[in-house]
């Protein structure tokens, strides 16, 4: 049983190599140390434990050296109570393959609710790597509702694969609860699902290019009018949360410029 399974040395010296170099690449690959634990110490794995958090030391040297924190205003991230909104950006992370908040958020629940169903049914016996890979989403999704307050469209691939958890415990819980459960009037549904989540998520990034190019091209012409004093930023929330960054884009884009780095493209209609 999976239970009963020891990692051998290569297992493991292969896991540490991959969970640091997780490590080294994004924050949150250091939420697979706990996840690790969770493995090894019902094995009583324990010099296996002992070697598997080592392994993030070095990761860990490289993020506090000369660390710089940055910290968001209160107000900037959400006016309303941190208490409040961070359970909602959670629920809003577990399902933004629906590109909008509410709609989202009650997804969320819906994923949460049917991975709550896999660990009282003990999915994590019978697929272990599947249901483990779920809870390091799941503490990332805690992770950036924590810090972040906010959800931001490249969290969509998270959400995406807990759908592909869920239909897939759901393919195997389903048929041994129900006798008219039908697989392929299953596998239709969830194509269906599928391709409206693709659909609304293509159609809101295609909004979003539109928006970002017009901001950009009118930021470059008014540049172009006045170099010394007109910054190319044009981002009212950008300037809401950072001030100082209209006139840093200026002085950044005068400075390629007179070095040769960077060439204004000629003149584009932004309409």
């Amino acid at each position: 049983m999976a239970a009963m399974f020891r990692p051998t040395r290569a297992h493991l010296l292969l896991g540490c190599l991959a969970a640091a170099l997780a490590a080294f690449s994004s924050a949150n690959g250091f939420l697979l140390c706990p996840v690790g634990l969770l493995i090894l110490f019902p094995r009583r794995a324990y010099a296996e434990s002992l070697a598997w958090c080592a392994s993030f030391a070095l990761p860990l040297a490289a993020y506090l050296y000369h660390y710089n924190p940055y910290h968001h205003s209160i107000h900037a991230v959400h006016a309303a109570s941190l208490f409040l909104t961070r359970p909602f950006y959670f629920l809003a992370f577990l399902g933004c393959a629906i590109p909008y908040r509410w709609p989202a958020a009650l997804l969320g629940i819906v994923v949460l609710a049917i991975f709550s169903l896999a660990v009282s049914y003990r999915f994590d016996r019978t697929n272990p790597v599947m249901c483990y890979f779920a809870v390091w989403i799941m503490a990332t999704g805690l992770l950036v509702a924590w810090a972040r307050g906010s959800i931001a469209s490249r969290y969509s691939i998270y959400s995406s694969l807990l759908l592909i958890f869920c239909y897939f415990f759901l393919a195997q819980y389903l048929p041994i609860c129900s006798a008219a459960f039908n697989r392929r009037r299953w596998y239709v549904a969830s194509v269906v699902f599928a391709v409206v989540f693709c659909s609304l998520a293509d159609a809101r990034a295609y909004k979003h290019l539109g928006i970002r190019r017009r901001m950009v091209l009118s930021g470059i012409e008014l540049y172009r009018a006045n170099p010394k004093d007109n910054s190319p930023m044009i981002n009212p929330e950008v300037e809401r949360v950072a001030p100082e960054e209209r006139m840093l884009e200026q002085v950044i884009l005068s400075e390629a410029i007179e070095k040769q780095i960077y060439r204004l493209p000629p003149k584009q209609d932004t309409r």
